[in-house]
């Protein structure tokens, strides 16, 4: 902990770079990366280089927030370490499709389709149930925040249509002209694709 904390201060202090301090502080992500992965059962196409990147990410995110008194005694490491994996971990359960509503932790990895009551007909999503019209207006209004690009549209028009992250990807892949316009060229990069849509989606929602 010792030398990760020293990287990190280095690095928030301006006298590392990024490309130096995950350098040097390489061997700690890898071991958060495989914590995550056994602690959670993932998609076939999530691998260490990918948890390892979303921890990276965590990890500048919290490291330029840092304070003492934010940080409830944490040191740097300490808090930079706790908000990379709680990064990491959202976004992998995410990935899993695990229902994110109470404890995201123990939910097994799964989707409970809470978007199975939409389809979408040409351009726009429509809805083929009844609900609450303020509930309609916030769900469709986020999607259109989700859906900046062609690429995001597909992704979660797959999502929606299969209810489920991992077979959204699939389906979406199987279409060689989605496949050709999204630029995706291997399984994973459907996965992750659909995945980051979805993620958005369930941030947008609960803002």
């Amino acid at each position: 902990m010792k030398k990760f904390d020293e990287s990190a201060g280095a690095f928030r202090d301006g006298r590392m770079t990024a490309t130096e301090f995950f350098r040097d502080t390489h061997s700690t992500w890898e071991r958060m990366a495989r914590y995550l992965l056994r602690r959670w059962r993932a998609p076939a196409w999530v691998d260490l280089e990918e948890l390892v990147q979303e921890l990276q990410i965590g990890a500048i995110q919290s490291l330029w927030c840092y304070s003492a008194c934010l940080a409830r005694g944490r040191t740097l490491a300490e808090y930079v370490e706790w908000n990379a994996i709680d990064y990491a971990k959202k976004k992998l359960h995410a990935m899993r499709g695990a229902n994110r509503s109470g404890n995201a932790d123990a939910n097994p990895s799964r989707f409970e389709k809470p978007f199975s009551s939409f389809s979408r007909e040409g351009p726009a999503f429509e809805f083929r149930v009844e609900a609450d019209q303020e509930r309609q207006y916030e769900i469709k209004r986020a999607i259109e925040r989700v859906c900046t690009t062609v690429r995001e549209r597909y992704a979660i028009d797959a999502f929606l249509r299969a209810g489920d992250i991992v077979t959204g990807a699939v389906e979406l892949f199987a279409d060689v002209e989605k496949r050709r316009i999204c630029g995706l060229t291997r399984p994973r990069d459907a996965g992750r694709l659909v995945a980051n849509a979805a993620f958005a989606l369930a941030q947008q929602l609960a803002a």
